[in-house]
């Protein structure tokens, strides 16, 4: 027989603790509005969530960070040098800019101009 690790464990009660705070939600008797609103902030708060769980995907394991910091920055002020070696502001920095050019090349302006 397996057993159920923590996390399991804790989905289960979450989806047993929501089921009763709908069935809560389905026997009172609240308006047509209210009901609207509810499922609107449970919507919201989902993507939330999701959006959460998808950046956390995105944190490289210890052996991939120590592989990578080996690598040698190809451009820029520190060119030449190890990214185990360049200031973690200056990374940050970096990585600020790359998602606002990320966003940038996304944008219907740039697939404009590509057309």
């Amino acid at each position: 027989m397996e057993t159920l690790t923590q996390a399991d464990k804790d989905r289960i009660d979450g989806r047993v603790f929501a089921e009763e705070v709908l069935r809560d939600i389905e026997e009172a008797d609240f308006s047509g509005a209210f009901r609207v609103g509810f499922w609107r902030e449970i919507r919201r708060r989902v993507k939330v969530e999701e959006k959460t769980e998808q950046s956390d995907k995105t944190v490289m394991s210890d052996i991939r960070a120590k592989e990578f910091g080996r690598r040698m920055v190809e451009f820029g002020k520190f060119q030449g040098k190890r990214y185990d070696d360049v200031p973690l502001d200056y990374l940050e920095w970096l990585a600020d800019q790359g998602k606002e050019l990320l966003s940038y090349l996304k944008s219907r302006r740039v697939r404009v101009e590509r057309e």
